[in-house]
């Protein structure tokens, strides 16, 4: 109802989640009940390694005119493919770990970053650092 009222409608929402199967459910509910979603929602998931790629294919049936990544902290390579982002993410956002006092960050590898904003050429989708 916010997105959707005249003082939403006036803003983008840029919502991240780590559960798309989630988002795409709810979509899906809304569609039951009459109600496309909302234009100006933006849907992105959080991506740390390869082990979090399935998360696009959920997150490529949210029928949200924006999709991104959020793909941080980056852990570990992701090993992210054209088919993963073309036609599916507008942005890629790539960052580290901050150190959390008690725990230091674990390490950020410019090489991983590098390969996400090799891919963010290719496919024509923004990549900020």
């Amino acid at each position: 109802d916010v997105a959707l009222s005249p003082d939403g409608s006036r803003h983008d929402l840029l919502l991240l989640t780590k559960q798309p199967q989630r988002a795409a459910a709810f979509a899906s509910w809304l569609k039951t009940q009459g109600v496309n979603w909302p234009e100006n929602v933006w849907l992105g998931v959080s991506i740390t390694s390869k082990t979090s790629l399935p998360r696009i294919g959920h997150l490529a049936k949210v029928p949200a005119a924006h999709h991104y990544l959020s793909i941080e902290p980056l852990v570990g390579d992701p090993e992210l493919t054209v088919s993963h982002v073309q036609g599916i993410v507008d942005w890629m956002i790539v960052g580290g770990e901050s150190d959390q006092g008690q725990r230091a960050a674990r390490p950020f590898h410019v090489e991983w970053a590098e390969k996400v904003i090799d891919l963010g050429q290719k496919t024509g989708v923004a990549v900020f650092v």
